[in-house]
């Protein structure tokens, strides 16, 4: 919000589309082209609630306004992704039920997701892990347990390509 003369309270268009969704509420027709373009929408995938936590708490200092949702597993991963449309997923591979491998394939194959980054999480290495899902079609990778900072340029990186693809032009 900003307080301009007269002591007036102003909120941005898009924290107010952010709040009205929150409440539950329908969002106005000229509200919701914004909250189409103007939201960031995370999901983060893995069975350990300690890794959610950390890149949870890594992507709210970073980017407070963004819509977060978490899964434990790669089916809750499907439906909430199915419903949720994340420009974003953070993907742990090795998972019960569902491991990430097969989770990135179904992104991939689904048209509404296609567009989706995914960075990949393990940590197993040496088993080619990195390349495998590289090949079906995550766009980045990052071996657990991980350094904050290059966390953090992983996901810029990303969201710059998104920032990108949301203004109409391809990277």
């Amino acid at each position: 919000t900003t307080l301009p003369a007269g002591g007036h309270r102003r909120i941005v268009d898009s924290k107010l589309a952010l709040l009205i969704k929150k409440l539950g509420l329908p969002v106005p027709k000229e509200l919701s082209c914004l909250e189409d373009k103007g939201l960031l929408k995370i999901l983060i995938v893995d069975d350990e609630a300690g890794i959610r936590q950390m890149i949870r708490w890594t992507l709210r200092e970073g980017f407070p306004e963004a819509e977060i949702e978490e899964a434990e597993n790669g089916l809750a991963a499907g439906w909430k992704t199915m419903k949720f449309h994340p420009d974003l997923i953070f993907l742990d591979l090795m998972m019960p039920a569902l491991d990430g491998f097969r989770f990135c394939e179904m992104v991939r194959t689904t048209a509404e997701l296609k567009e989706a980054r995914i960075i990949a999480m393990s940590g197993v290495q040496g088993f080619g892990f990195e390349e495998k899902i590289s090949q079906m079609g995550a766009d980045d990778f990052i071996a657990k347990p991980f350094i904050v900072d290059l966390l953090k340029l992983k996901i810029l990186a990303q969201l710059q390509i998104i920032e990108q693809r949301k203004k109409g032009s391809r990277p």
